[in-house]
């Protein structure tokens, strides 16, 4: 998911959005889960790989991607300041 601290929130619909923060940049965007990937407002996807209670394992597909492990932070504790009061 890039060299930047990223934040997903997903709901039960599939709807969501997404928050990362890296430079002292900072953006929250749309996406979409459509069943096998995620789809984010800027058109990248990424495939989910696998999806546990605690954690999920993304492949994003741009060329040369590594799989990113996403861990349960429902508290959003491990967001970055920015993420976390955008996506309360």
């Amino acid at each position: 998911m890039g060299s930047y601290l990223v934040t997903l929130v997903v709901e039960p619909d599939g709807t969501g959005r997404y928050c990362h923060s890296w430079n002292e940049k900072n953006a929250v965007s749309l996406l979409k889960y459509d069943g096998e990937r995620l789809v984010f407002q800027d058109g990248a996807r990424a495939e989910l790989i696998s999806a546990s209670s605690d954690k999920l394992i993304l492949k994003p597909s741009y060329k040369h991607a590594k799989e990113s492990v996403l861990r349960a932070d429902r508290s959003l504790r491990a967001a970055s300041l920015y993420c976390r009061s955008a996506l309360r």
